[in-house]
């Protein structure tokens, strides 16, 4: 029994190097060299929303499936930020409702960004907020700040209640039961 491979076709992407890309954006168009099997080059799919370097897949797909295998592969990119135009709140924290003396929870909180060539991203991490901890009861008006831009939400504080006395937390932390 005669047994005949496919062969592993010859693939040498080339791509702009030399324009930046950036956050938000897409990568160079993708195509093959002179010389290289006859065929097709496409980027797999991706999104450009984390900043620093990062390698992003490629597939080939032969023109002659029968005697070429499809081949993949992966290409090294620097992703830059833009300048942040605005940012906002698309979904506040899962906790909304805090006693005095808690810290702010940011868990489940969602920031669009949006940058100056119009691109937008989503983040959950890496802004900063304030206050962070509630010393009064009352609805409180929470600042994020996220490439100089910022946004607000709003959380309520009580007082603890214990049976039919409530506390409240002076300026420097002590318990004033009322």
């Amino acid at each position: 029994t005669l047994k005949i491979l496919q062969a592993d076709p010859i693939v040498n992407p080339k791509y702009d190097t030399e324009t930046p890309i950036y956050i938000g954006g897409e990568l160079p168009k993708i195509g093959l060299s002179t010389g290289d099997t006859e065929g097709t080059i496409e980027w797999n799919e991706y999104t450009l929303d984390e900043i620093g370097t990062k390698s992003y897949g490629w597939t080939f797909t032969p023109t002659d499936e029968v005697n070429y295998t499809t081949k993949t592969g992966e290409e090294e990119f620097s992703i830059s930020s833009l300048p942040v135009k605005n940012i906002e709140v698309k979904t506040p924290p899962t906790k909304l409702t805090y006693y005095a003396g808690e810290k702010l929870n940011t868990e489940g909180l969602v920031i669009i960004v949006t940058y100056t060539n119009g691109a937008t991203v989503e983040i959950t991490e890496g802004f900063k907020c304030t206050p962070t901890t509630f010393s009064k009861a009352g609805e409180r008006s929470i600042s994020v700040t996220y490439g100089g831009k910022n946004a607000r939400f709003t959380v309520e504080v009580e007082y603890y209640k214990i049976n039919d006395y409530s506390y409240r937390l002076d300026e420097d932390s002590n318990a004033i039961i009322t």
